[in-house]
């Protein structure tokens, strides 16, 4: 039951996505939803066979991607003065 909640969540973010791409601020909050729920699966899977060493280092992993979407979310703020996913494509960042 937890696994296939996690498959919703999932896709439910990647639906979102899908439909919303005006703010990278919402996008960055999408994709810290999918590595949740690919946390979750992980957790799931993994703490059956006692080994949490993988579930350690994909934490880890979720903070480096989540330090790096901060830092861009910051440089296009001051850059462009907004978070506007059009004006960065527009602008060629």
């Amino acid at each position: 039951m937890v696994f296939f909640l996690s498959v919703l969540i999932i896709y439910v973010a990647f639906f979102s996505i899908w439909l919303q791409v005006k703010h990278f601020l919402c996008v960055l909050l999408l994709f810290e939803v999918i590595t949740l729920g690919m946390f979750s699966m992980m957790f799931f899977v993994f703490s059956m066979n006692s080994d949490l060493f993988l579930i350690l280092l994909f934490v880890a992993i979720m903070v480096c991607d989540a330090a790096c979407g901060l830092s861009l979310l910051v440089c296009s703020a001051r850059k462009f003065g907004n978070d506007s996913i059009y004006g960065l494509i527009l602008n060629k960042f």
